[in-house]
């Protein structure tokens, strides 16, 4: 008896796991092509728990485009649905989950996804030959080669606008009559050395494009030849030098505002949404290493405004110095460009909450500091200090950030005496303190957006340009929206069924911006616009 009473015993531990491992939700639905809505077998669907990894469920639609996961625990989730030549859905941050799992009770979740698009095309010497063994590509696309006929093909393309460049391989150059120098530039479709002057393809999901003819320009090339110095003014062997052209681009998805916790070790990220706007994407044109007197030369550099990168060979310790330089080519060559490497430095400040500061478990404060050469940088400061490490000397703007105290906004910040928001300014080692100014009674903005579930609103200011930085919301599933701390000021405010960033996306966002709603925010206000959904191209 005794032993019949052990099996069974043994077999309930046994069994008990599984048991255990059966209760959960069931999340199944259906993946369809977003184009052509036929269903799509084998798309890998994936969900993981936030912030325990190991609890990770998994399967594959079958050839109706059908899955099933069983026994989901209670919890949020990231979802992942993949498959080659297929867009996945987008994320509205890889902080939050994408599915909430509540209950044992069945969940439907049915997505469509976007087939990647193709371009195709041709390039063709000055003389209307093709040219062979020519890199074709752009700044957000991986490139390729050229056959035989000068055909092209770039695969697994985005939604989006693309502006397509050709670069042929180095060549000497030709001598004309004149004297001077040209050679078959870097060119951009359909034959504009000048990017400003390309033609910009639009491509949508599932597109098979053709025809795109690129003819290869010549231009003037001038010589450029330098020399690298370190810190102390000393030549800098062996350093890698690269020529860059530098274009700027609209919009990047930015996500929540990293935030300080009590709790050592751990950091907590605020609801906060927004676009980052207004930077510069650099495409590499040259690149080449000093000799050892530090010298480099770029025998054929095309008129126009260039940025030049350094980079140190790696010191024993592993460690690399960097540095940069604008350089403008106009109608001569150029014999004594000089790079230096960068003296990092720091640049500390603090915050002023004023007479009415908020509660201190409140008084956290998010900034960015903005370079069109040598990109961003974030602080966030909780203890009433600001740092921002190793700065690279160059000129910059200080961005607050949303995430601050309810109610508060950044009204100055002070570099020394003076008030710098807003506008650039040169920061070099031992710059003067910094001091960001909050005050209280800011505004808000909220609205409607018909017909607008799950829509993208964008507060964006009216300043001129492309912001630095653009907050965004998304609607309820009754189409309202809010955004709260909203410094005093004009903006625009649209609506849209998504916001896609790949690509160019400047000429679209430019003509829109001419039929926002217009909101004016004042201390301790709000601003209330009806919207319609604005559809952003596939």
């Amino acid at each position: 008896m005794q032993k019949h009473m052990k099996r069974a015993a043994v077999l309930l531990l046994w069994i008990a796991p599984l048991l255990c491992a059966q209760d959960g939700a069931t999340v199944e639905g259906t993946i369809t092509n977003r184009v052509t809505q036929a269903p799509l077998g084998g798309v890998a669907v994936t969900l993981s728990m936030l912030g325990q990894p190991r609890n990770q469920y998994s399967a594959t639609t079958d050839a109706s485009g059908a899955y099933r996961i069983a026994n989901v625990r209670p919890g949020p989730y990231q979802t992942q649905f993949e498959k080659s030549g297929f867009l996945p859905p987008p994320k509205t941050s890889p902080f939050e989950p994408g599915l909430r799992v509540a209950s044992e009770k069945p969940i439907r979740l049915d997505l469509q996804l976007t087939p990647l698009a193709t371009l195709r095309g041709r390039v063709f010497d000055p003389e209307g030959k093709p040219a062979t063994r020519v890199e074709v590509g752009s700044n957000e696309l991986d490139t390729t080669e050229t056959n035989t006929d000068g055909e092209f093909a770039l695969t697994e393309v985005h939604p989006g606008s693309y502006t397509l460049f050709a670069k042929p391989k180095p060549a000497a150059a030709a001598i004309s009559q004149d004297g001077k120098r040209t050679e078959v530039a870097l060119t951009y479709y359909p034959s504009a050395t000048d990017p400003a002057q390309a033609q910009p393809i639009r491509v949508h999901g599932g597109d098979d494009l053709s025809g795109f003819e690129i003819r290869l320009a010549a231009s003037a090339v001038y010589r450029v030849r330098g020399v690298v110095v370190d810190r102390s003014g000393a030549p800098a062997p062996h350093a890698d030098v690269s020529l860059r052209s530098a274009r700027h681009v609209t919009l990047t998805r930015g996500f929540g505002i990293l935030r300080s916790t009590p709790v050592p070790g751990q950091v907590s990220f605020s609801d906060d949404k927004y676009f980052l706007g207004g930077g510069i994407s650099q495409l590499q044109e040259a690149d080449v290493e000093t000799d050892s007197h530090g010298v480099f030369e770029f025998p054929s550099v095309r008129p126009g405004e260039w940025f030049v990168r350094v980079e140190s060979a790696p010191a024993h310790d592993g460690l690399t110095m960097t540095g940069g330089a604008v350089l403008t080519v106009s109608e001569k060559d150029i014999d004594d460009f000089q790079v230096r490497f960068s003296s990092l430095f720091s640049l500390r400040g603090t915050v002023d909450w004023g007479d009415r500061p908020p509660p201190e478990a409140s008084r956290q404060a998010a900034l960015m500091l903005v370079s069109d050469g040598n990109g961003r940088q974030g602080a966030v400061a909780s203890d009433g200090t600001i740092l921002f490490g190793a700065v690279i000397p160059g000129r910059y703007r200080i961005v607050p950030m949303p995430g601050g105290p309810p109610g508060y906004y950044v009204a100055s910040v002070f570099l020394g005496n003076q008030d710098i928001l807003g506008q650039s300014v040169d920061l070099n080692p031992d710059p003067p303190p910094l001091r960001v100014v909050y005050k209280p009674n800011a505004g808000t903005v909220n609205g409607t957006v018909e017909k607008g579930a799950g829509a993208t609103v964008l507060l964006w200011p009216q300043i001129g340009g492309t912001p630095d930085l653009v907050r965004a919301a998304t609607c309820d599933e009754r189409g309202l929206f809010r955004f709260d701390s909203v410094p005093p000021g004009s903006y625009s405010v649209l609506a849209f069924d998504t916001v896609n960033t790949a690509g160019d996306s400047d000429a679209f966002l430019q003509t829109v911006l001419s039929t926002a709603a217009s909101a004016r925010v004042e201390e301790d206000s709000t601003a209330t616009v009806q919207l319609s959904v604005i559809h952003w191209p596939d």
